[in-house]
């Protein structure tokens, strides 16, 4: 019984050990899986947000193209003279940024003059003020009827000329003109008065507006631009 009770010990020890040693395997192998998901997890969050920085990238690639292309087909509108109330409500659609051409609105639904209408529109103005600075100077009816006269064969005065007569006003805003400097233009013809200045008030709103739209929208290419690069 001795031998029994000896051989049962012995059989119940190793068992236990067998026990113990399977219980630390598990236990090393769930630490193992364990490690093995946290790394697992790991790549995965990394690749996730990889995949979402290159969406990212590709939806602002996408969405910065399209301004672009916005910003290219309301400028076409605006030097073409064209009306640009479509172009101008697809660029609000697409970036906050096109508040800045607000003020633009009120000219959307006829357009701006081109280049060469507003060179036609300021000789016209040119004639029309200078003859009303003439008639404002004549003293008497046959001084007036003179130089309604003369006011139909009017030689401008060009170049820089100084002085503050409405003759060397319109001369140096005309070269203005000719630098393709609409706000130097408009500006210098804001210092005429009477039927000069009248007679240039729309030509100064329109160059003002045409100046404004130019350099702003400038404004909003150079930006995007800077984005992409």
């Amino acid at each position: 019984s001795d031998v029994k009770a000896d051989v049962l010990a012995q059989t119940e020890q190793v068992i236990d050990e067998k026990i113990g040693r399977t219980e630390r395997e598990v236990r090393a192998l769930r630490t193992e899986v364990t490690e093995q998901q946290r790394v697992a997890n790991e790549r995965l969050a990394a690749l996730t947000r990889k995949i979402d920085t290159i969406e990212t990238n590709d939806l602002s690639a996408a969405r910065q193209s399209t301004l672009l292309i916005a910003l290219s087909d309301l400028d076409d509108n605006i030097r073409a003279g064209e009306p640009f109330l479509r172009e101008l409500e697809n660029l609000e659609r697409i970036t906050p940024s096109a508040r800045s051409l607000r003020s633009l609105r009120e000219y959307a639904a006829t357009g701006l003059p081109t280049d060469s209408e507003l060179n036609e529109g300021f000789a016209l103005a040119a004639r029309q003020a200078l003859s009303g600075a003439k008639r404002e100077d004549a003293k008497g009816p046959f001084s007036q009827f003179m130089s309604n006269i003369s006011g139909l064969f009017t030689v401008r005065k060009i170049g820089n000329v100084e002085g503050d007569t409405p003759s060397a006003i319109i001369a140096r805003a005309e070269t203005q003109l000719a630098n393709n400097n609409l706000t130097a233009a408009a500006d210098e013809l804001t210092s005429l008065d009477g039927d000069a200045l009248e007679a240039f008030e729309s030509w100064i709103e329109l160059a003002k507006a045409k100046s404004e739209a130019a350099q702003r929208l400038d404004a909003l290419q150079r930006s995007v631009l800077a984005d992409i690069n």
